[in-house]
């Protein structure tokens, strides 16, 4: 697959590359904290995905950012650690 890597602080990386399809992410922040960072780019793009990397506990990730965010969510086994998932993100809307 075709992909650019950007080494700058997420702080900085809308303003660098603003048109982006995906989004990846592993051991960064909550996923509350990754929905929030990842606002900008979805308010651009509807039809973006993120792929974020999450631990055994997850489940409750998940459950404190529906508080604050609307989204599709597909989850699949991880490879990397038995119990840990890749969460596929799409359709975010902050509620």
């Amino acid at each position: 697959a075709r992909a650019s890597v950007h080494p700058v602080r997420v702080a900085d990386a809308f303003d660098i590359a603003p048109d982006i399809e995906a989004i990846s992410a592993r051991a960064l922040a909550s996923l509350d904290d990754l929905l929030e960072m990842s606002e900008p780019w979805f308010e651009q793009n509807e039809k973006l995905s993120t792929y974020l990397h999450k631990g055994r506990d997850y489940q409750l990730e998940i459950e404190l950012a529906r508080s604050r965010w609307d989204f599709n969510l597909v989850k699949y086994d991880s490879q990397i650690q038995d119990g840990s998932v890749i969460l596929q993100i799409d359709g975010l809307k902050r509620l």
